[in-house]
């Protein structure tokens, strides 16, 4: 069994469609803050703000404003380490390439599929036509 897949043939390629998105992406988000206190449990007041912008597809953008009364400024809070577990039986080869499919890459039904770019940037000359004497021009390339 080879590695690394071949990369897609052009045939296979033009056989892709683009499609819309299955499913909604609407979702939850958890995150941890870490952060040192005293005995007394910081106090949390959280609010949710719809600010005036929108974004490229009219969805309103949200702000998460979080403020943490209670906790030692100038201190930093470790936070645990990750748990680790041995692995003591492995799959066999048999086993890994039955199960082939499951390590292939998909596509959520959440995203939508647009296998060609729709927007195509048109490229911009970066050396002016003509140099000018009284300007300075960036001549580093990164």
């Amino acid at each position: 069994m080879p590695r690394f897949q071949p990369p897609m043939s052009t045939e296979t390629y033009s056989q892709l469609e683009r499609r819309p998105a299955l499913t909604s992406n609407r979702g939850k988000v958890t995150q941890s803050f870490f952060v040192p206190g005293d005995k007394e449990q910081p106090k949390l007041d959280a609010q949710i703000v719809r600010t005036k912008r929108r974004d490229a597809n009219g969805k309103y953008i949200y702000e998460i404003r979080l403020d943490l009364d209670g906790f030692s400024l100038g201190e930093r809070a470790v936070p645990p380490g990750l748990e680790s577990v041995a692995v003591t039986k492995r799959l066999s080869a048999k086993v890994v390439a039955q199960q082939a499919a499951l390590l292939e890459a998909f596509i959520p039904d959440h995203l939508e599929l647009i296998p060609t770019p729709t927007d195509i940037v048109k490229p911009r000359p970066r050396q002016p036509k003509r140099a000018r004497r009284d300007v300075r021009y960036n001549t580093t390339i990164f």
